[in-house]
């Protein structure tokens, strides 16, 4: 009897075990698919139109089972678009990094090849892409150092009359003195605007893959093993229990 209730048993066990790994193997594959829209290709960044001033800002979270590995493809993608390392600050020990966030300055002109590129070494988790366009800003400082230019140009023609007295003279230069100024200023603030425009911002978060459904698949097949072990502690007692009724017979119709 006993063996016969084991043996129906046990394919049951086998059965629910199969199901167990396989939904385990499942979980596990699904974990580093990327999240619908954060592949890299086909994403157009950087505008047609050659004559507005805009400034690009790429921030990606790269999830990866090697962070040093990425990294590293990273700084080579990076020197060889002609960028540079703005910021970087790496996480863990050694080669072996859980974590690691840089900001890369890379040239415009090859920021959709490098944002690809960069998206091709792990799973895109996010990726945020903003512009701002500096036209105006950059049309309007223009025009001051145009304007500055023109007034120094004529600031310097007086300084080269004769009849200027000691007094004027001075005043002139002063006024020289202070459209230089004016004028420097301008030009830092245009190459700050060109360099933003020329080199544009990336910020890569890379960090460890953590296979959170292998580990719930791995908890998924504990529990249904101690469920079913305990169903099957359970079934016993219940077998042993009537066993033992049938060999002690019914007490009632022993005394008749």
């Amino acid at each position: 009897m006993k063996k016969k209730f084991f043996g129906a048993v046990l394919p049951v066990l086998a059965a629910l075990l199969a199901a167990a790994l396989c939904l385990c193997g499942c979980s596990a594959d699904n974990g580093g698919a990327e999240s619908p829209g954060s592949g890299s290709g086909g994403s157009s960044i950087v505008a047609d139109d050659v004559d507005r001033k805009i400034v690009y800002t790429v921030n990606m979270d790269i999830e990866a089972d090697d962070v040093s590995a990425v990294r590293a493809s990273l700084l080579e993608d990076s020197d060889a678009a002609g960028g540079y390392v703005e910021q970087q600050n790496d996480y863990g020990d050694g080669d072996e990094l859980s974590r690691c966030y840089i900001v890369f300055r890379i040239p415009t002109d090859r920021l959709e090849e490098f944002v690809d590129g960069a998206g091709e070494l792990g799973s895109v988790r996010s990726k945020r892409i903003s512009s701002t366009d500096i036209t105006t800003e950059y049309v309007s400082a223009s025009a001051r150092k145009a304007a500055y230019e023109e007034r120094k140009a004529q600031l310097e023609a007086i300084l080269q009359d004769e009849k200027l007295t000691a007094a004027d003279r001075i005043a002139v230069i002063d006024s020289v003195a202070e459209v230089n100024a004016a004028l420097q200023e301008i030009e830092l603030q245009l190459t700050q605007y060109d360099s933003l425009v020329d080199y544009s911002t990336v910020r890569l978060e890379i960090y460890r893959a953590n296979n959170v459904w292998a580990v719930v698949g791995t908890i998924v097949l504990i529990l249904l093993f101690v469920g079913m072990a305990a169903g099957v502690i359970v079934l016993g007692i219940k077998y042993g229990v009537e066993k033992r009724k049938n060999h002690s017979g019914d007490p009632g119709g022993a005394q008749q």
